[in-house]
């Protein structure tokens, strides 16, 4: 699906394609790898988990705490400049859960800004979600913001996605817990500006 002209999500196996097989001569050393976060994770159940804009490459992940046990739960973004070969992580939430179910969902608005959206994998009824400060830039983000659809649901996997009829709203897909349908709900999170 093609999110933007510059923007278009790639597989997770399809960003390690791009950064190792792709720029790097058959005879290259398997040290040239890129290593993106040394400690991330993440489940097939949300989308997108990588997204290419332009020459950078944004990956969301849920660290388990394996290298440095305080990371343990952060919900992380990874943003790696192709070009320059150098890579920035940011921490949006810290030791929200260690599971790879936590993993955000990512999406890059139509104005430039990046949102994030992530849950506890079915232990509460909260929805996280963040939006980058600014267009094209996934290092720096605004306040973490929650949004509840009842107190009753216990939600999981976030998966992002714009409605075809209003080209202005952003919608997410979420699992429940309670009612064990994945995509059984559909809220708006919010208008891009």
């Amino acid at each position: 699906m093609l999110l933007s002209p510059y923007a278009r999500p790639v597989s997770c196996l399809g960003a390690v394609l791009v950064l190792t097989l792709l720029p790097l001569p058959a005879a290259r050393a398997a040290s040239d790898v890129t290593v993106l976060n040394d400690d991330g994770g993440w489940c097939w159940f949300q989308d997108d988990r990588a997204v290419l804009d332009a020459r950078t490459l944004v990956v969301g992940s849920v660290a388990n705490g394996s290298r440095d046990k305080d990371r343990q739960g952060d919900i992380d973004i990874v943003s790696y400049d192709l070009a320059n070969r150098r890579s920035l992580r940011a921490t949006l939430h810290q030791n929200l859960q260690s599971d790879d179910h936590a993993s955000p969902a990512l999406l890059l608005r139509r104005d430039g800004r990046w949102l994030a959206m992530y849950a506890r994998h079915g232990n509460d009824d909260r929805i996280y979600y963040r939006i980058s400060q600014r267009p094209h830039d996934a290092t720096e983000w605004q306040p973490e913001k929650v949004f509840v659809p009842s107190a009753s649901s216990r939600v999981t996997y976030s998966n992002l996605l714009r409605l075809k009829r209003d080209r202005a709203t952003t919608a997410s897909t979420i699992s429940s817990a309670v009612t064990k349908t994945p995509g059984s709900r559909l809220d708006v999170v919010g208008r891009p500006g």
